[in-house]
């Protein structure tokens, strides 16, 4: 026969339990890590697909932790028409998590440089 103080360490222990497997996967930590993965499992074949366009080639993909988590493409561009391209490029592969784009333009001279500020696609 268990003491009660037993049985009432083990209730709680399996109540613990199974309220993280039943609730983690849908709080903001459970969605943001979820992503995360998803993101990372998607970036070699943004990739690829981005080393197809010389107008592309100074970004970087990467995760993205902001927004619930996600995937960040960031680097240079050449003007807004390349920025409107890659989004349209990103747009059609129809990827499931956030886009956070954090691009900059390069202008004629090495010197100057224009910000695009930041801009993303939802999910």
């Amino acid at each position: 026969m268990m003491p009660r103080i037993l049985k009432i360490v083990i209730t709680v222990i399996i109540f613990v339990i199974l309220l993280f497997v039943i609730v983690w996967p849908f709080s903001p930590a459970g969605i943001q890590s979820r992503n995360l993965r998803t993101a990372e499992t998607l970036i070699p074949t943004v990739e690829s697909l981005l080393e197809l366009d010389d107008r592309f080639a100074e970004l970087k993909v990467g995760r993205y932790t902001g927004g619930g988590g996600g995937m960040q493409i960031i680097g240079w561009v050449k003007d807004q028409d390349v920025e409107d391209d890659l989004k349209e490029v990103i747009s059609a592969m129809d990827i499931p998590v956030h886009v956070e784009y954090r691009l900059r333009y390069k202008s004629a001279s090495p010197d100057e440089t224009t910000e695009s500020g930041t801009s993303a696609t939802s999910d």
